[in-house]
């Protein structure tokens, strides 16, 4: 722990790590789009912006509520 890398050295992710990387990012894309998603449906039904908001706050809390 008392040496210290030189410079030239470097990282890069492989195998497991890299394809959890990867497939994560796609999977935060995919879950935002749902949540807009979700919200367009809801502001359709309701004819109100500040509704869906309103509801789309409550469901996290009423999970851990």
């Amino acid at each position: 722990a008392a040496e210290v890398l030189d410079e030239t050295f470097r990282t890069a992710l492989e195998g497991e790590s890299r394809n959890f990387r990867e497939s994560s990012s796609s999977l935060l894309f995919a879950f935002g789009l749902a949540i807009i998603l979700i919200f367009l449906v809801l502001a359709a039904q309701f004819e109100s912006f500040k509704d869906p908001f309103v509801i789309m706050l409550t469901v996290p809390l009423a999970v851990f509520g």
